[in-house]
């Protein structure tokens, strides 16, 4: 592991039992349970980082997730979005925000056989397949939350 890569993440305990996937500033944390489901549907795509979940005073064996797989796959012109363009740090920046909750629109073309990705730009996201998404919640995978999108 690299020396400057963090080996524990510590996040606040709810009143509810420790999740599968636990969202933080870092990364997905990620169960034992949660990786073996991605790394069947991708074999050896996606690093998989050991940390130590700090859950209050509980200790647990978690995995930070790094997404395998990062591809511009937005059809724009069928997504309800809004272009924005502005200078940072001298350099000009071009992204893509969403204006509704309406889904936005991946070209299947780009998006191909990719069982989970994120999207390399405009509005950041992370995606899953179909057929992953329902391993996850076949196998009662908690800690997630979806909003399906359109592939065409």
């Amino acid at each position: 592991m690299l020396p400057y890569f963090p080996t524990e993440v510590a996040v606040k305990p709810s009143e509810h039992q420790l999740k599968d996937v636990v969202s933080t500033h870092l990364a997905f944390c990620i169960s034992q349970r949660a990786k073996n489901l991605i790394e069947a549907a991708e074999p050896k795509v996606h690093q998989f980082l050991p940390v130590t979940l700090n859950y209050g005073p509980d200790k647990f064996p978690y995995f930070l997730l790094k997404f395998g797989h990062s591809k511009d796959c937005y059809d724009l012109s069928r997504s309800d979005v809004m272009h924005r363009s502005f200078e940072f740090d001298g350099k000009r920046i071009e992204s893509w925000m969403k204006r509704h909750a309406k889904p936005m629109v991946f070209s299947a073309a780009k998006v191909g056989n990719m069982q989970l990705f994120q999207n390399a730009s405009g509005f950041p996201m992370q995606l899953m397949s179909d057929a992953l998404h329902d391993r996850m919640m076949e196998s009662k995978i908690t800690g997630l939350q979806f909003e399906k999108q359109i592939v065409a």
